[in-house]
């Protein structure tokens, strides 16, 4: 099982397997989350599940790196700092540049570009300082591929550039329908390239570096890295702009100008760069994490220290770098280094003490050349007045990424202390001779190596010079032909600028006329990618250019050009040469829905021959087709409908008459004829058409013709007029409709018209006047009143039965919006919403509302109504009747209170409930009914008792159900109905259901599932006649041993009784013959005597409790308050000898044995005298009530009896109440027999009595507070 660790590892060497960038010392925290985020949508559980599916998706590859790359930048991001690079170090970076000097910047890790582009609006704010645009380099290098290609579009949200100042934004910007887009003299100052700083060889002579933001998501030892390679890239005195939370970390190398803009000057920049080949790098990182190589882990050079220290018994030393910079601190080292005066430097040899620097100089330097330890030994050192023996050690670090050096300082021996040599020299100062002896001899060998090696620099020199001296003459003629190469360059350059700017107008022509031109245009390339479009090709089929610009046409808006004419015309046309014109398209867009396109496309050829391209043009010809369309579909309509008036005439046998002026002619069409009964086809004067007029309609005709003649009515005229027909001795109704002709002088030159004879029509109006008087007579009868809905004017007109409908008087006024203020606020909308409905659909009208009279009263209103359409074949009026449904409404309300809640009731009832017809079948289950035979109340509609009753039970049921509904009665049946595929048996209970006239309209079902109970009770059965046969006999075997026990108890205590009583008599004898001196003896009889009344009255007790063992079954009335009395009169003595007071109060009369009841109140009596306090007069009282039904039903007694309630209370000594249920077993006592007598027998008998009767005994007592004894018995005993 490998450790999430490992897991990461692994998943972080296939990231860089397959993006080439690695991520292995990158910050985990920050991968970690994103790997975490990827998990948590993948429904991952783990890193190893993730692994297993990462290595071997590629598109998951590629989407966690996409994610593993943070693109979060904007436009002059950390504004104060940007202050502080425009105003202080671009000018500083400007003023020095000749004319013909480039300034370059390098933006390292530019995301989108919004970083790179301030920087370069920044500069051109400036340009007044350089002279020439040209001279700016702005390079920007990012490793995501994605974020390079939307940089070098250039186009922004207005989001991403909300927070720019406006005259920046509108000097430096372009509004475009996305956005923004930086203008073309920005962009073309910057150069967009992919690269990973950390394997590509970097940018050099850059006088300015940005790279904000991108070293916080490294570790510190590529943090190192890129900060060597920023040393390497930028000039000495260039500048490195970093964010916020970054470090220069390179201590000595960079300068800080701006702590809080965090910019930095490069002092000691690096001159050489160790630089490892990307694929060297992968194939290290792969192999390491893919076990490759013997160690696993790559060491760092502070492992490799502390593991070298280790091996050395870890003596103080420092880790230095190529350059001799102090990197890391081992042990106290202050004995052999201290920071130099001047300029803070971590250089090892302006920090080493003065002593030790020649032999450390010396030991670099070979180990440098080397590349093998060197170790200097005795070496003299200084400190506080003493000479020291320093052992130096130089030791190169292995398996680093970069060079380092281990130096190791050890003292040996203090020289003013220690003993010299074996000859016994102990003078400090022979030892200091021989010190410097030793130094002597070193330096000499060091004086010797150093002219050696100067010796042979010298000889590199020369020869170096000699190559220089060739070089330069080489130079001097290559700078000549440089120079008449410049003069050309500088001719062409002009050359070009002026074509360029040829082009750029000439672009911008373009660009002009596509965007004005109405018709799409689309370039595609020779795979049919769309290289652009114009502005009508987005606005008209609503895309965006960030969605069309390089995608396949057929791929664009999910497939939606994918058109199979289409794709067969353009791939014909680079292959073949070919093009097409005016190619019309039909096809239905789901965006956008059908589009009609005219379609022309032809092939771009350039000059150079390079990619052919097509050109698309799409003319969106949707709206002149439709409107084609329109127009034929007008000249059908316009045809159909001559026809149609054609036919009309025909059908409707109108006939047409025209009278012209310059003739005098009237001309009459056969319908026409027909109609007046005339025979000619034409007469002489318009008056003949008056010919067969009724005298009294004759007037009033001509009075309309002439004023039409005059131009009135414009020139309209329209009369309906009887005639006589002298054939057939009738009278005919005719409508004459009819126009008068004027020329262009106003003179009038023809009148014609159409007649119709409308007779039947009518005789009609008629019988309609007749059916409206008898509609009138209904409606009053019915209270229904009637209504009209202008919608002009929101007029309405009401009958007198309507407003009285509203409660209103006859003469009020009603219009709309009053009658909107009688309907009640939550009914308005109903009447609202139903107006307009009808208003819409031009169909029936109906609305059910309540409307408050005016006094307050609430009335439900029905109205129905429908619309009139006007010639336009709009809605003009709503006509209907109101009418008032209150009582309607309530019985309904009622009648679906009374379903819900007989519903209610049958779905919460314990036992199954259904309802069948006469025919029975049933139409109504309740929901226990569905869960027993397991379906819906729908799908059980309709069924019949065959579908669910056993074929055994069936016939017999159907022969009692037909037998009770003939007399319309109840009866109950026990069947077997199927449920879950089996058989369970049920009680059914039919009850008849009667209509409101009485009529028998079937049955209500009530069912319970008595299957386990019979199944019990057939066992039970079983079980019982078993069990009786048993206990019959075991009866008779007790009634004869119990008949044996009571003569034997009787002649038991018969014969106890008899000694017993001469027990007593001869101690009695004794007593009186004794001396009363004789204490004792006296004492001893008397207890005898004592003895022998107390078994008397034992036996006696017995008696009395055996003989009420048996329940009583014969009671007879019994007067209570008597049996009370005599008792009292029993302890009259005991009651004066002890003073007490006996209260009784009423007492009912009850069925009881008068006997038992006699012993039941002598016990208690007794007990309440015998347990009186000392000093205390006994006070009793006895007193009675009736139980309530609550009462009944708390002690469990029978609900159909009448119980009373008996309470004998006294004040006597009382008892702890824990005690209450122990006080009626037989023999308990609470108190020794020599303070209070008994034998124990009398409340158990108490309790064996009352509970002969049927009833119960409370005690209720508290120690010296007296007790209470409640007695509840039954009235009767039914």
């Amino acid at each position: 099982m490998r450790t999430d660790k490992e897991n990461l590892d692994r998943i972080l060497a296939v990231l860089s397997k397959k993006s080439g960038v690695d991520l292995l010392n990158y910050k985990h925290t920050t991968l970690q989350r994103r790997i975490s985020r990827r998990l948590h949508i993948l429904n991952l559980q783990s890193l190893a599940d993730y692994y297993d599916l990462l290595v071997y998706n590629e598109a998951e590859q590629h989407q966690l790196y996409k994610e593993m790359l943070i693109h979060v930048s904007s436009f002059f991001r950390d504004e104060k700092s940007f202050d502080f690079l425009c105003s202080d170090v671009i000018p500083s970076l400007l003023k020095d540049k000749q004319a013909d000097e480039t300034v370059r910047v390098w933006v390292c890790g530019c995301s989108t570009g919004e970083e790179a582009y301030s920087i370069a609006i920044c500069l051109h704010e400036h340009h007044e300082l350089i002279g020439n645009l040209s001279n700016i380099k702005i390079f920007a290098s990012d490793v995501s591929e994605n974020a390079i290609a939307k940089a070098r579009q250039g186009t922004y949200s207005e989001q991403t550039v909300a927070k720019m100042a406006q005259p920046r934004l509108e000097k430096y910007f372009t509004k475009v329908k996305d956005g923004y887009r930086i203008k073309s003299f920005i962009r073309d100052m910057c150069v967009f390239a992919v690269q990973n700083v950390l394997a590509d060889p970097p940018f050099a002579k850059i006088d300015l570096l940005s790279c904000r933001n991108v070293l916080i998501y490294m570790q510190p030892v590529l943090q190192r890295k890129v900060l060597a390679t920023f040393s390497y890239a930028i000039k000495p005195g260039g500048f490195l702009f970093l964010g916020k939370s970054e470090t220069s970390g390179l201590s000595g190398r960079f300068e800080s100008i701006n702590k809080s803009a965090n910019i930095f000057v490069n002092r000691t920049p690096i001159t050489t760069l160790h630089h490892q080949s990307e694929d060297t790098r992968k194939k290290n990182t792969l192999s390491n994490h893919f076990g490759l190589s013997k160690n696993m882990d790559k060491k760092d050079f502070q492992t490799a220290a502390d593991d070298m220290l280790l091996q050395k018994y870890v003596p103080v030393g420092v880790v230095i770098n190529d350059s001799f910079d102090i990197v890391d601190f081992r042990g106290n080292t202050g004995f052999f280094i201290e920071p130099s005066p001047g300029i803070a430097s971590f250089n090892v040899l302006k920090m080493v003490r003065k002593g030790l620097y020649y032999d450390l100089n010396e030991a670099l330097n070979k180990v440098k050349a080397e590349r093998s330890p060197v170790k200097r030994e005795n070496i003299a050192l200084e400190h506080e007045g003493r000479l020291l023996r320093i052992t130096l050690d130089v030791l190169p670090l292995a398996g680093t990424k970069e060079k380092f050096y281990l130096i190791l300082f050890q003292t040996i021996q203090s020289m003013a202390t220690a003993a010299v040599s074996e000859d016994g020299i102990n003078d400090a100062r022979d030892l200091r001779i021989l010190q410097l002896e030793q130094e002597l001899v070193q330096s000499r060998d060091q004086l010797r190596a150093l002219s050696e090696e100067q010796e042979a620099t010298n000889e590199e020199f020369q020869s170096a010079n000699e190559e220089l001296k060739s070089l330069n003459e080489e130079l001097q003629t290559s700078q000549e032909e440089v120079i008449s190469i410049n003069e050309e360059l500088l001719i062409r350059n002009k050359e070009l600028s002026h074509l360029n700017d040829q082009l750029t107008r000439a672009n911008e022509y373009t660009e002009s006329i596509n965007n004005t031109i109405t018709d799409a245009l689309v370039v595609l390339d020779h795979n049919l990618r769309v290289r652009s479009a114009n502005t009508s090709f987005y606005e008209k089929f609503e895309v965006l250019p960030g969605e069309v610009e390089g995608k396949v046409l057929y791929e664009l808006g999910n497939g939606q050009w994918d058109i199979m004419d289409l794709r067969r015309q353009l791939e014909e046309i680079l292959p073949r040469k070919r093009s097409f014109n005016e190619f019309i398209v039909t096809h239905d867009f789901p965006s956008l829905g059908k589009r009609v396109m005219k379609l022309n496309a032809q092939q771009i050829r350039s000059r150079d021959k390079g990619d052919s391209l097509i050109l698309l043009v799409i003319n969106d010809v949707t709206e002149l087709t439709v409107a084609n369309d329109r127009i034929k579909e007008k000249q059908e309509q316009i045809y159909i409908n001559e026809e149609r008036q054609r036919l009309a005439i025909d059908a409707t046998h109108y006939g047409v008459w025209d009278y012209e002026i310059k003739t005098n002619i009237l001309y009459l069409s056969k319908e026409t004829r027909d109609i007046l009964g005339q025979e000619k086809l034409s007469l002489q004067g318009w008056e003949s058409l008056l010919e067969r007029v009724v005298e009294d309609d004759i007037d009033r005709i001509k009075s309309a013709i002439r004023v039409a003649v005059k131009g009135g009515h414009a020139g309209l005229f329209a009369e309906e007029y009887r005639i006589r027909i002298p054939e057939t001795q009738t009278v005919r109704w005719v409508s004459n409709h009819g126009k008068a002709m004027f020329d262009e002088h106003n003179q009038i030159k023809r009148l014609t018209g159409v007649v119709a004879d409308i007779t039947e029509r009518k005789t009609g109006e008629v019988r309609l006047q007749e059916a409206i008087v008898r509609l009138n007579l209904a409606l009053h009868a019915g209270q229904i009143g009637s209504w009209e809905l202008r919608l002009d004017d929101r007029k309405l007109g009401t009958s007198k039965q309507c407003k009285a409908n509203y409660g209103l008087p006859d003469d009020a006024e009603l219009t709309y919006d009053s009658l909107l203020e009688l309907v009640l606020p939550d009914d308005k909308s109903t009447l609202r919403e139903a107006i307009d409905a009808a208003v819409a659909t031009k169909g029936p009208f109906h609305a059910e509302y309540r409307v408050k009279w005016p006094d307050d009263s609430i009335h439900w209103m029905e109205a129905s109504g429908l619309a009139q359409l006007g010639d336009d074949g709009e809605v003009i009026n709503l006509i209907g009747v109101t009418t008032d449904i209150s009582e309607r409404k309530e019985a309904s309300e009622k009648l679906e209170y009374s379903e819900h809640h007989f519903r209610t009731l049958a779905n919460s009832s314990p036992v199954m409930v259904g309802m069948c017809d006469l025919t029975g079948n049933f139409y109504f289950f309740n929901k226990l009914w569905q869960k027993f035979i397991g379906a819906s109340d729908t799908g059980m509609r309709g069924a019949k008792w065959s579908n669910f009753m056993h074929p055994d039970d069936l016939e017999s049921f159907m022969v009692m159900q037909d037998a009770a509904a003939k007399k319309n009665s109840r009866f109950q049946k026990d069947i077997r109905l199927r449920t879950m595929g089996k058989y369970r048996w049920v009680s059914c209970i039919a009850e008849p259901r009667f209509g409101l006239d009485n009529k028998f309209l079937g049955y209500t079902m009530a069912c319970t599932d008595i299957h386990d109970q019979k199944t019990l009770n057939e066992e039970l059965e079983r079980k019982i006649e078993e069990r009786t046969g048993a206990l019959k006999d075991l009866n008779d075997d007790l009634q004869d041993r119990n008949q044996e026990l009571k003569q034997f108890a009787y002649v038991t205590s018969h014969d106890l009784q008899e000694p017993l009583r001469k027990i007593k008599v001869f101690a009695g004898m004794l007593l009186a013959r004794e001396s009363k001196e004789n204490m004792y003896l006296m004492e001893y009889l008397q207890k005898i005597e004592y003895s022998a009344s107390r078994m008397i009255g034992l036996i006696h007790d017995l008696l009395n409790y055996s003989s009420i063992q048996d329940r009583v079954t014969s009671f007879t009335p019994v007067q209570l308050s008597k049996i009370i009395q005599n008792v009292i009169a029993d302890f009259d003595l005991l009651i004066q000898e002890k003073e007490a007071v006996i209260s009784l109060g009423t007492v009912p009369v009850i069925d009881a044995v008068p006997s038992q009841m006699n012993q039941l109140f002598y016990n208690l009596v007794g007990n309440a005298l015998k347990f009186s306090r000392d000093g205390a007069r006994p006070e009793i009282s006895i007193t009675s009530g009736n139980l309530t039904q609550e009462d009944i039903e708390q002690h469990e007694l029978d609900p159909a009896q009448n119980y009373v309630r008996i309470t004998i209370a006294d004040n006597g000594i009382g008892f702890d109440p824990g005690f209450g249920d122990r006080i009626f077993e037989i023999f308990q006592r609470l108190h020794d027999r020599e303070t209070y007598t008994g034998n124990g027998i009398g409340l158990a008998l108490c309790k064996r009595i009352v509970t002969n009767h049927g009833g119960l005994i409370k005690p209720f007592s508290e120690e010296g507070k007296g007790s209470r004894f409640e007695v509840i018995l039954p009235e009767k005993h039914i």
